[in-house]
């Protein structure tokens, strides 16, 4: 039989001492194979684009022309909690990049309901998304993912489409790609919330449209709450800061008054 071939051929090896338990109708653990390291190189655990970088590549889009920052609502619940974020609007168009300015822990983009029917609207916005990543296996990832619903992950990132029907999402149709780990490290604390926001209310936006840490108040915010993020705001050894001033016209800052030049 094989297994006396390979007991006799091969005698005091591992090979002999498999077959001489298979022989007697014992059955061997699968080997479990070791990580390859050159697969493990292949896909970086942090690969988030840079925030100015997105915000600037969104405003040359045809549907980005008119870009402007909006003020961005505090989530208080669910994935995003407490994760500062800049929101941006064009048209019927908004796009969010959530965490550190310079080391994204989401982008988002999403649509109202005037869109929700265009044709290529969706695969357009994915398509997008996948502009802003630099992993090419990213971006075939995300640019096949279904426009109905999809949640997808891939060494560390998650991609996700959710649909207008969804609770909670006030008729928009939204996609995101985000990591998980760095948006739980990305959560403002108590005291940074405290330095970050400022109270949304009616009288504020009818007379003070340009208060010199929200802009305009023109906008209706991208989230529902009670307070809004201040514009501006970085990210320094760990911690998040406010901006000591408004940026004064022309002298060259980002759209989205955070990132690095």
């Amino acid at each position: 039989m094989e297994f006396d071939e390979i007991i006799k051929g091969f005698p005091g090896t591992i090979a002999a001492r498999n077959a001489q338990e298979m022989r007697n109708g014992k059955k061997l653990p699968i080997p479990v194979l070791p990580v390859d390291p050159d697969e493990a190189k292949a896909i970086p655990i942090y690969r988030m684009p840079d925030g100015e970088r997105c915000v600037d590549l969104a405003a040359v889009e045809e549907w980005g022309l008119s870009l402007e920052q909006i003020p961005a609502t505090v989530i208080d619940k669910w994935l995003l909690k407490d994760v500062p974020y800049m929101s941006f609007r064009a048209g019927n168009y908004e796009f969010n990049v959530y965490g550190d300015p310079d080391s994204p822990a989401c982008i988002q983009l999403r649509f109202g309901k005037s869109l929700r029917y265009k044709v290529g609207a969706k695969e357009q916005a994915l398509a997008f998304l996948a502009t802003l990543l630099d992993n090419p296996g990213d971006r075939c990832l995300i640019k096949s993912m279904k426009t109905s619903k999809d949640l997808k992950a891939r060494g560390g990132l998650t991609f996700e489409v959710i649909p207008e029907t969804e609770p909670g999402t006030h008729g928009c149709w939204c996609a995101l790609v985000y990591s998980r780990e760095v948006l739980e490290k990305s959560r403002a604390s108590p005291q940074e919330l405290g330095t970050l926001t400022v109270v949304k209310n009616d009288s504020a936006r009818d007379t003070d449209d340009s208060h010199p840490l929200l802009g305009s108040q023109s906008y209706t915010p991208s989230q529902r709450g009670g307070s809004v993020y201040v514009k501006g705001y970085t990210k320094k050894g760990g911690s998040y800061v406010a901006p000591h001033s408004r940026a004064s016209p022309g002298n060259g800052s980002s759209r989205s008054g955070g990132g690095k030049r």
